[in-house]
């Protein structure tokens, strides 16, 4: 679709402050964090301020259906440049850029239609790819190529009563990601709309794991060693879907085909500057083969009623191996001399499932203005699967076994009541049933002792109530409340377990119920008191609790989690060439656990707190007809930082985090945009005792050219 150009030849954009917006928009490209933009149209300003330069002749109108833009910045980071890339999501310490947008369309006949949109940014090693081709009368074709890369720091925890840290020795960790695709559809009138799509997805690289690694202190073993993952995963994906139309009824059909392959790592060091050091790679390859056909169709009754139906079977064959191995370095061939640890080799099994699921929905205006949906879900799965292992460094020959069935029904019906003039009421119940049995077997093949022999039948019901309202008192005010309760409840039944009640294998046999319970409040306010200025506040709390009954024991409440949460933002437009932005969200988390007051010596367990807010601000001016300046400051912080170190490791965070960016945009001449930004940032975390705070800067510009 072409975008038309307003009266000065910028498309779509009215005025200055429309300039600004483009302007900032463009020149973000996902580098400059914390700039906002104005809520809405209302906001931009109409013309130019009474002081700027007189407004030059207005031109003929233009239409631009391609651009082109061209982007070159640079990083400088003072401090620590693997926790700036992974807060910041951008290289450190150097410069970036290319190719950063990029369009072109044509008409191909009196029916086709041609597009080619492209990126390629170095050193974000961000590249994308489209092109496609539509046909009236006949369909469409499309192909496409993407990629992008993700940061993250192998710091691992810290321990400040003993100044231990163990880092990983290259934090340097980046994971791309990417997909190429090709997809054709056939649309001839009158006739079933065919859509075929091959994508290959994948993920390759290194990222940092929460895993950690034991640690040597003097009061003993800590998990505090950074670990990493070495990914490399593909998926095939391939699909086929038709639909049809049937006088009053849709019909779809389509089928799915998938093949994917793992083979990841996750890599520790454990015991550094130990006689017992090693490093420990754990291999995962993982084969997948997965078919899934599925079929719908939707019927429109009458005026008042409309029925929709839908069925899936999904099938899905799974390979596995892999092994634990304990070595000098990382990827090491098993040593029998060098096994510290439990691990394992020679890993080899598989499982498969069989899913069946059918949905089906009714729509009934019941009255005027009252509407009623009921739906009800069904899924059946069954689940089997075997392996076998050497252990080492015993090298015991180990076997085991699984079989899993799963009934889910689920039901729910959904009201919205509108009679009532400025209110919209609406209620949902959801309810859900399910049962399933569990058989797990596992036997020492050298001896034919039995290991691990079990067989679990479990109970779930589920249940959700929710009842809101939309109010519009005036023009410019509307309010929305909203509540509900949602309670989850689990029997087990522990038909056999060959475990003692002392096992170390018997999680989670020992549980017999567990109760889960969650209310849940917010209420939301939009007031524009003039046409200039734009509130939105908005509050939400959530309390849930976890009840817990063990083998013999009594049920006691095992968790309890609190969630207050605050926002609030005010837009205003003072003059038709300014506006200002600001925005604030506070929020209150915590969960308490019998054994955070229990737990001996003090301190030993804590509650889990995460508490922080975060304030924003952002300004806009137009200069002139031509030149625009956009600047905007962000603040976070979290004080949820406790030192038990000396028992225990400090989970908590505490961070103080500043962010200023400021962007000028300025026309050259028609349909010509530049762009210079400038950001500084600056983070200080205490959980690393400042091992990775890090001040940055980050200068970037770009040109535009539409045409």
């Amino acid at each position: 679709m072409k975008a038309k150009a307003s009266p000065n030849g910028r498309p779509g954009l009215k005025r200055p402050l429309k300039l600004l917006l483009a302007g900032s928009l463009l020149t973000s490209g996902g580098w400059l964090a914390g700039q906002e933009t104005p809520a809405d149209e209302d906001t931009a300003a109409e013309a130019a301020p009474d002081d700027a330069p007189a407004a030059e002749e207005e031109e003929e109108p233009l239409e631009y259906s391609n651009w082109i833009e061209f982007g070159l910045g640079g990083t400088w980071v003072d401090g620590d440049k693997t926790a700036y890339q992974a807060r910041r999501q951008q290289p450190g310490d150097t410069a970036f850029g290319g190719l950063t947008a990029g369009h072109y369309e044509a008409f191909v006949g009196d029916n086709g239609f041609f597009t080619l949109d492209g990126r390629a940014v170095f050193e974000q090693n961000d590249y994308n790819v489209h092109i496609g081709y539509e046909h009236t009368d006949l369909g469409y074709v499309k192909a496409g190529f993407r990629q992008f890369r993700t940061w993250s720091d192998g710091v691992g925890g810290y321990l400040p009563a003993y100044g231990s840290w163990v880092p990983l020795q290259d934090r340097d960790l980046h994971l791309d990601r990417g997909e190429a695709f090709l997809e054709a559809g056939l649309t001839l009138p009158s006739w079933p709309e065919i859509h075929f799509r091959y994508s290959h997805l994948f993920r390759d690289g290194k990222k940092d794991s929460t895993i950690g690694g034991q640690v040597n202190v003097p009061t003993g073993l800590r998990g505090i060693g950074a670990s990493f993952y070495d990914l490399d995963e593909t998926r095939d994906i391939f699909s086929l879907d038709a639909t049809h139309t049937v006088k009053a009824t849709d019909l779809g059909l389509g089928v799915r085909y998938e093949l994917s392959s793992l083979d990841n790592s996750l890599n520790l060091r454990q015991l550094p500057g130990n006689a017992l050091e090693s490093y420990v790679t754990q291999k995962d390859e993982t084969e997948t083969d997965l078919f899934n056909v599925h079929a719908h169709s939707t019927t429109r009754l009458n005026d008042d009623l409309m029925f929709s139906a839908a069925y899936a079977y999904t099938t899905l064959e799974t390979e596995l191996g892999g092994s634990r191995i304990y070595g000098a370095n990382y990827d090491s061939v098993y040593d029998p001399f060098l096994a510290r640890g439990p691990g394992f080799i020679a890993l080899a099994g598989g499982s498969g499932l069989d899913q069946h699921v059918a949905n089906f929905n009714l729509h009934w205006m019941a009255l005027e203005h009252l509407a009623v949906i009921p739906s009800l879900r069904v899924e059946r799965s069954d689940v089997d699967g075997d392996s076998s292992w050497l252990d080492t460094p015993s090298l015991a020959l180990k076997d085991a076994d699984h079989e899993r069935g799963l009934w889910e029904i689920s039901e729910s019906l959904e009201a919205r009541y509108d009679a009532i003039r400025d209110w919209l009421f609406y209620a949902e119940a959801d309810w859900s049933q399910g049962s399933g049995d569990l058989k797990e077997h596992q036997i020492a093949l050298a001896t034919g002792a039995t290991e691990l022999n079990r067989d679990t039948d479990d109970e779930r019901w589920t249940q959700k109530y929710t009842l809101g309202a939309n109010w519009y008192p005036l023009n410019n005010l509307n309010l929305a409340g909203q509540y509900y309760h949602k309670i989850h409840n689990y029997d087990y039944d522990h038909n056999v377990d060959s475990t003692p009640n002392n096992g170390v294998n018997r999680y989670p046999a020992y549980l017999t119920r567990q109760d889960f319970t969650t209310d849940d409040f917010n209420a939301r306010v939009t007031w524009r008191p003039v046409n200039a200025v734009t509130l939105v506040s908005r509050y939400d709390f959530q309390l849930s609790t976890v009840d817990t009954q063990a083998d013999g024991l009594s049920e006691l409440e095992s968790a309890d989690l609190t969630s207050h949460i605050f926002s609030e933002s005010v837009t205003w437009s003072p003059l038709h060439w300014l506006y200002l932005q600001g925005g604030l969200n506070y929020v209150l988390n915590e969960m308490e656990t019998p054994a955070s007051n229990d737990a001996t010596p003090d301190g030993l367990v804590q509650d889990s707190e995460n508490n922080y807010w975060i304030g924003t601000f952002t300004a806009g001016v137009a200069l002139n007809q031509k030149t625009d300046l956009q600047g905007s400051y962000f603040y976070s912080r979290a004080d949820n930082y406790q030192d038990n170190s000396t028992i225990s490791v400090p989970y908590g965070a505490g961070y103080e985090e500043h962010g200023v960016t400021a962007t000028l945009t300025r026309e050259l001449r028609r349909g010509l945009i530049a762009t210079l930004s400038y950001g500084w940032f600056k983070t200080r975390d205490q959980a690393t005792a400042g091992f990775t705070d890090f001040e940055s800067h980050l200068v970037y510009s770009s040109l535009v050219y539409r045409w």
